[in-house]
């Protein structure tokens, strides 16, 4: 007696025992996910089919029991078909995209041809014959081998349709698993069922264990490298289950009863771990996913939000300027002699006008910006002379806090930038008109200087409240206003966040050094123009 078992005997327990355990971890990673259930399932039916493939070929002087194992294997073999063809209907997104109908079709054809399959019809007798039993097929045999034929086909045409439709680690997916199911088919095709079909020749049947591991190959590729199911709880449960099968197996080998109890305790130890150790990874990957749903809600939420601001504050933009323009015409007389009062009031509304303005303007760049609709008109540009311009635009803000408001011009800057001028002229604006915002004794600086010959910095310095080292890393985030400012003075918390936007966008680099209690020093630099 042959006590070390053939190769194609380890070969045929090595891909069942590879197709169950990626049968049943697949399935429990998600069990409501119609497609780890139909991968499940396939596993399963595969299993099946190796192993009736594998006592058809067992010599027998029982024809019956030969033709019995032949036919159950072509049994099992249809419903391979219609769960390969399922399976990649269902990738991507875990959804059948089939009528219901034409799945009621495909399953009840399915079930004919399987019932067909144990008749006289696909194979009558067996040839007496040494070693491998030769099956005589029936003309059934050619609906079983146009099944699986028509499977195939349909399953290249839905695969490329799909493959054309998607992209990135979904398409991959898709590839790996249609070409180790389509490889498999194709060698089963072409050296299995026509030769036996038309030749009575199954020489090459004992070759489909080897065949099969085309498909488990390509699968669990596309499990481990592109994420097809979860492979953190398929990984765990995976490593849990050999160990207990190794522990378990232990008990039958051990020699004396103390080394079997101890056995048998460890066994029990690793396995409740082991059952709170999967318990555990699946409740991580659970949260995982809640969270993703809930981070793909925020990106639809903010999404909206920024549709909502754009068209809001274009619907502002229009009334504010008209208002912006009676007041004028007011201040002008248009409407008769003013009081000194009204004027004054009148000077206040178009302060408060001017401020409105702004804030719906930068909400409208906001928009423009992200969504790259901002018309930038690139040119040589005199930094000086925008900061100058900006700087007296501010003198009346300045004087009206009694702050000192120093600028003092360097001949020597050389401060000749590539950029918008209206673009940067809103930079500078933005950042002075901060620092006398939220300065509200002393003095507010600015300053132009050369770093170094290939770049001009620009920099305006407060003796404000300052700010703290947590909120100087969000300073430059859309809708932050550090603590110490809100309620004190009116904001979106958006000036900032365009200004780093727009800087960057000339190549330049934005920032700001500050302590609680010190002022601050916000900057700017840009690249000299070399044309």
């Amino acid at each position: 007696m042959d006590l070390f078992p053939s190769l194609g005997v380890i070969l045929l327990v090595a891909v069942i025992a590879i197709n169950l355990i990626l049968a049943f971890v697949v399935f429990r990673s998600a069990r409501g996910a119609l497609t780890n259930q139909l991968f499940g399932l396939l596993s399963v039916f595969l299993s099946l089919c190796l192993i009736a493939v594998r006592l058809s070929l067992e010599e027998s002087r029982d024809a019956w029991f030969s033709l019995a194992w032949i036919r159950l294997s072509v049994f099992f073999a249809v419903p391979i078909v219609l769960l390969f063809y399922f399976l990649v209907r269902s990738i991507p997104g875990g959804r059948l995209d089939l009528s219901k109908r034409l799945t009621a079709i495909y399953v009840i054809g399915s079930l004919f041809v399987m019932v067909l399959t144990l008749t006289p019809l696909v194979f009558f007798d067996v040839m007496p014959t040494t070693g491998i039993p030769r099956p005589i097929p029936g003309l059934g045999i050619i609906v079983f081998a146009g099944y699986v034929i028509g499977g195939s086909s349909s399953l290249i045409y839905i695969v490329v349709k799909k493959a054309r439709a998607l992209t990135g680690s979904e398409k991959k997916q898709l590839l790996y698993i249609s070409f180790g199911a389509l490889i498999m088919l194709a060698l089963v095709i072409f050296t299995i069922i026509i030769p036996v079909a038309i030749f009575q020749n199954g020489a090459l049947v004992p070759l489909f264990p080897l065949y099969t591991l085309a498909f488990t190959g390509s699968a669990s590729y596309a499990i481990l490298k592109h994420k097809l199911f979860d492979i953190k709880v398929i990984a765990t449960e995976v490593i849990t289950l050999t160990l207990w099968i190794v522990l378990f197996s232990k008990l039958f080998v051990a020699e004396r009863l103390s080394q079997i109890v101890v056995d048998a305790i460890i066994l029990g130890v690793v396995v409740v771990f082991g059952v709170l150790l999967v318990r555990s990874v699946r409740k991580e990957v659970d949260q995982r996913r809640q969270l993703e749903v809930l981070n793909k809600r925020l990106e639809e939420l903010d999404k909206q939000k920024d549709e909502f601001l754009s068209i809001a504050s274009h619907e502002l933009r229009a009334p504010m300027t008209a208002v912006k323009g009676y007041i004028s015409m007011v201040q002008g007389g248009d409407g008769g002699e003013i009081p000194v009062e009204a004027q004054k009031l009148l000077l206040e509304a178009t302060v408060e006008t001017d401020r409105m303005v702004r804030l719906v303007n930068n909400m409208l760049n906001v928009a423009r910006i992200e969504e790259g609709r901002m018309v930038y008109e690139i040119g040589r540009v005199n930094l000086g002379e925008v900061v100058k311009r900006v700087f007296n635009e501010f003198n009346f803000d300045a004087q009206n806090k009694a702050l000192q408001y120093i600028y003092t011009p360097n001949t020597e800057t050389s401060d000749l930038v590539e950029v918008d001028v209206d673009r940067i002229h809103e930079v500078v604006a933005n950042l002075i008109n901060n620092a006398i915002k939220y300065t509200d004794s002393g003095k507010v600086e600015v300053r132009l200087t050369n770093l170094t010959s290939g770049t001009i910095r620009f920099e305006v310095e407060d003796t404000g409240p300052g700010i703290t080292p947590d909120e100087l890393g969000k300073l430059f985030q859309k809708f932050y206003r550090a603590g110490s400012y809100v309620g004190k003075t009116m904001g979106t918390g958006l000036g900032l966040y365009i200004s780093k936007l727009l800087v960057e966008k000339f190549g330049g680099k934005i920032g700001v050094t500050s302590e609680k209690g010190k002022g601050s020093l916000f900057w700017f630099e840009l690249p000299v123009s070399t044309g």
